[in-house]
Order: structure tokens, then C-alpha cells, then sequence
């Protein structure tokens, strides 16, 4: 008698965050100083950087399927670090301050920058994602900005608000992205989860937390 395949399995390992419905994330930890941040070297991080209006608290939402990241019309409103729990074991999401176009002080800003650093330096990212508005060319801003990531690990191109596009514009920023220095690209919605290169991006996600967890211990 043949026994029938386990559909939970199936779907944990075909879907991951989208058919997992019942399981979210939760808020991890919140850091504003540089000796607050936490010993997570047993966890894959995934740290989200990009400009402040491009979508990291309603991936970070989309990812958890929980409203865990506040969002807001107002740029620059993510003013600490704040960590993750994915509804993946091993997993974290890292939200750091955007750059480039917030309405922060400048006192503020070199406050971030000194933060971010030290993040850089003392946490092991499993893969940085870079958010970038689908719609949006690159800036020489962009490029120095990623340059900078590239030393602390693999640097994922996520591209968000795609839902935004029409099939015509799809195709033209595909060419156009296709042609950027990353190994990793993946179109994807937080409003539309599932639908683009979600799954792909997702399944990229878990085999990053599993390839982090049978790595030898990272140093401390």
C-alpha cells in the first residue's frame, strides 16, 4: 500500500513564506547604539538596505505575514536597526536606515552612519538585499552605495513595486536590470506576494539559512 506524501512538507518546502499562512514572524530586537547589537551568529541574516521610499517595511511585512514594520508615506522613518525573526528557523531580517532621500537632520544622519557601519562589521550577513524601485534607473549614488556592501557578503538586486508596471515596462526594465552587476535579481510585489519572481526569491532565502546553518561557527 503506498503511503501519500505529506502535504504540510510539500508545501513548506515548495512555498515557504506564502503557503506557511499560520506561521509569522516576530520582532527580534531593536538596536540604536552600536553595543546593542545582538550575538546572532548562529542565525542567517538578511540584512535590507535601500533608499528610504522603496518598500523595505512592506517586504520585511510580506516576508514575516505579520504587520510587524510600520510603514509610512514619510521617507526615513526607520531610525534604528531593527531585527526580525522570519517564520523560517534560523532566519532574520534586518532592516536598516534608509539612505539617500529622507527628511532626517544631518545629526541624525551621522548618527545612522556610524551604526551601519558597525552592523557591517560586527554581524555575517548571509546575503545583503539591495531594494530597488523596479521603475527606478541606477544613480551613481546606487552604485557607490552598493560597492560598499560588497565586502561584507553577497549582494541580492531586489526589485520592488513591480505590480506598478504594465507588460510593456516588465520588459523593459528586465533588459535593463539584466544588464547590472549582480548575480542575484529578483522582481517581486509586497502587495502581490506570490506573483513574479516571489517563490524563487523566497527559495533563495531558505537555501541561504540552510547553507549558514552547516557552515563551521563563525568567529565572534
Amino acid at each position: 500500500m503506498s503511503r501519500k506524501p505529506d502535504k504540510n512538507k510539500e508545501h513548506e518546502q515548495e512555498g515557504l513564506f506564502e503557503t506557511i499562512p499560520k506561521r509569522e514572524g516576530r520582532v527580534f530586537s531593536t538596536v540604536g547604539a552600536q553595543d546593542q547589537l545582538p550575538v546572532t551568529h548562529t542565525w542567517a541574516e538578511f540584512p535590507l538596505v535601500g533608499k528610504s521610499n522603496v518598500g523595505k517595511s512592506s517586504l520585511t511585512n510580506a516576508l514575516c505575514n505579520a504587520k510587524l514594520a510600520r510603514t509610512s508615506k514619510d521617507p526615513g522613518r526607520t531610525r534604528m536597526i531593527h531585527f526580525y525573526q522570519m517564520p523560517v528557523n534560523g532566519g532574520l531580517l534586518v532592516d536598516l536606515p534608509g539612505f539617500g532621500f529622507h527628511k532626517a537632520s544631518k545629526t541624525a544622519a551621522r548618527k545612522w552612519a556610524p551604526l551601519m557601519q558597525a552592523y557591517f562589521r560586527h554581524q555575517f550577513p548571509a546575503a545583503v538585499l539591495y531594494l530597488q524601485d523596479c521603475r527606478r534607473d541606477f544613480s551613481t549614488e546606487d552604485f557607490d552605495f552598493v560597492e560598499s556592501l560588497r565586502d561584507a557578503a553577497d549582494v541580492w538586486l531586489i526589485l520592488t513595486k513591480t505590480d506598478k508596471l504594465n507588460q510593456k515596462e516588465f520588459s523593459q526594465r528586465e533588459k535593463y536590470f539584466a544588464g547590472q552587476p549582480f548575480k542575484q535579481r529578483f522582481f517581486v510585489s509586497s502587495l502581490k506576494p506570490g506573483k513574479y519572481a516571489w517563490k524563487k526569491f523566497t527559495q533563495a532565502m531558505l537555501s541561504a539559512v540552510q547553507n549558514s546553518q552547516i557552515q563551521p561557527d563563525k568567529p565572534l
